[in-house]
């Protein structure tokens, strides 16, 4: 008790290093970063200034995250690279001639803070309209 083993597995073609802890009547097993992929916090986050962020800003994404939080489910999520490359074998095992998308260049600049709050009140007026109707 108290304790976890590490170990190695192969997934995905790839060395992972994993902890393995005894939960209950069984093992729960977790992936670990290796030492390259880990950036100390201090260094990470050096760039970034002092500053206190907007008061409004923190409001918004406050009502963002209420609007989006909700159980995880699991089966609701896909792995678009992995269908996307599934998808792109199988055309190409069909014989099928492939075409490379030129990059876009977007150079369309948007307010972020005017988006955001147009998206709260748009689904702030849903939310009203579902409430009526009830």
């Amino acid at each position: 008790a108290g304790r976890i083993a590490l170990g190695r597995v192969v997934m995905h073609t790839r060395e992972r290093l994993v902890a393995l802890e005894p939960q209950g009547k069984g093992i729960i097993v977790y992936t670990l970063r290796m030492g390259d992929e880990v950036i100390p916090a201090k260094e990470a986050f050096a760039d970034i200034p002092a500053s206190r962020p907007d008061k409004e800003m923190i409001e918004i994404a406050r009502k963002i995250i209420e609007q989006r939080e909700g159980d995880f489910e699991p089966e609701k999520f896909e792995d678009r690279y992995e269908n996307a490359l599934r998808d792109l074998i199988r055309r190409k095992q069909k014989g099928e001639k492939l075409v490379t998308a030129e990059p876009v260049e977007e150079d369309n600049v948007i307010d972020l803070m005017a988006a955001l709050k147009k998206s709260l009140k748009a689904k702030g007026e849903k939310a009203h309209a579902k409430r009526a109707r009830g």
